[in-house]
């Protein structure tokens, strides 16, 4: 006789168990205003583990959080403070309404004059300020400069060949305006020198406020030196006259602050490659009506005059004229290229973004 073994058959698992229910949620809000009265800025609220919340135009805000949050609410705008300048929550059950807070800017003041030389106003003239920045003159020689209320540094002017009277400015816990904070620059090396390097190429005028007793001597490198019976240059700007045609070439290398370059007749006739890579004193240039084929200004980065009208520059020579001029940082400087190629592609995008640091640009 068989015996017959009977066993149960397992049982299957349970069923997980279903997941909990989402916790509820609670209202943080309220509104930023700006010197307890005024909403319209967008100021950033910064919750703990949450992140951070930006207040719309009216100024309010709102922040959902869930049940049992616990954390820090932080204001954030530039210059300026709050009150309260935190709020702390520690296990919020219920929506939180009336969680303002107001800003107030803090006071801000100008710095600003002007550099001279000779009683001429120099442009594109670097002034530091300690842990602010450097402020660029502009074409009316003036630089302007905004600072917090207590503000404590030394603003520098910087140009090469030469000093300033005074040297620098000393502020210390600034409390109102500083205005006619000028500076007067002197050239104290005791030449200024234009580097050619085609001897005999060019003859040399200059514009001072007294050009007696000024000697100008070309050697032959092609190096024309300038000075006085003092040793003493004070010159406002040099220009070169064209006695060979072309009177210059890919390789000719200019350091003066100001160039024009015009033929020895007194009408344009100059031709050829213009490369003035590098000039980092180079301010202004004038080169209209003569039929350069292209005109290079990478790396002058104080040039804030350019004055390029009815050369003959086709759309490539335009576009790299502008881009180059943007690349090169110069604030409120002046570019014509009337009369030459219209722009397009890069050279446009570089227009418009001279335009926004305050350049006048004429372009077809």
């Amino acid at each position: 006789m068989q015996r017959v073994i009977t066993g149960q058959l397992p049982y299957p698992p349970p069923p997980a168990p279903p997941p909990p229910p989402p916790l509820p949620t609670y209202l943080i809000s309220g509104t930023v205003t700006d010197k307890g009265a005024a909403p319209g800025f967008s100021a950033g609220l910064e919750f703990t583990s949450l992140g951070t919340f930006f207040t719309a135009v009216s100024g309010s805000y709102g922040v959902l959080v869930t049940e049992g949050y616990s954390g820090t609410a932080m204001p954030h705008y530039t210059l300026g403070d709050f009150i309260p300048q935190v709020r702390i929550y520690i296990n919020v059950l219920a929506d939180a309404s009336n969680q303002n807070y107001a800003y107030t800017a803090y006071p801000t003041f100008t710095i600003t004059g002007t550099i001279a030389r000779d009683g001429t106003l120099m442009y594109g003239i670097p002034v530091e300020f300690t842990s602010v920045g450097t402020f660029i003159t502009n074409g009316s020689g003036l630089y302007v400069q905004l600072v917090l209320g207590g503000y404590t540094g030394t603003a520098t002017p910087h140009y090469s060949a030469g000093s300033f009277t005074p040297a620098n400015r000393v502020y210390t816990s600034l409390a109102v305006d500083a205005l006619a904070q000028n500076y007067a620059f002197y050239v104290t090396q005791g030449t200024e020198t234009v580097l050619l390097n085609r001897p005999g190429a060019f003859a040399i005028d200059f514009v001072a406020a007294s050009t007696t007793g000024y000697i100008a001597v070309q050697d032959d490198l092609g190096v024309i030196t300038i000075y006085n019976s003092n040793n003493q240059v004070t010159l406002d700007y040099l220009r070169l006259y064209c006695n060979v045609w072309p009177c210059f070439s890919a390789t000719d290398a200019y350091n003066t602050g100001h160039l024009t370059l015009l033929s020895a007749a007194g009408t344009q006739g100059l031709a050829g490659s213009l490369d003035l890579t590098g000039l980092a004193y180079l301010q202004e240039v004038t080169v209209n009506n003569n039929p350069i084929t292209d005109l290079t200004l990478t790396g002058c980065v104080q040039l804030s005059q350019i004055t390029a009208f009815s050369c003959g520059l086709g759309a490539t020579e335009v576009n790299a004229v502008l881009i180059q001029t943007d690349a090169n940082g110069v604030l409120n400087g002046s570019l014509s290229l009337v009369s030459n190629a219209a722009p397009t592609g890069g050279g446009i995008t570089a227009k418009s973004n001279l335009q926004g640091k305050g350049w006048f640009v004429d372009t077809d």
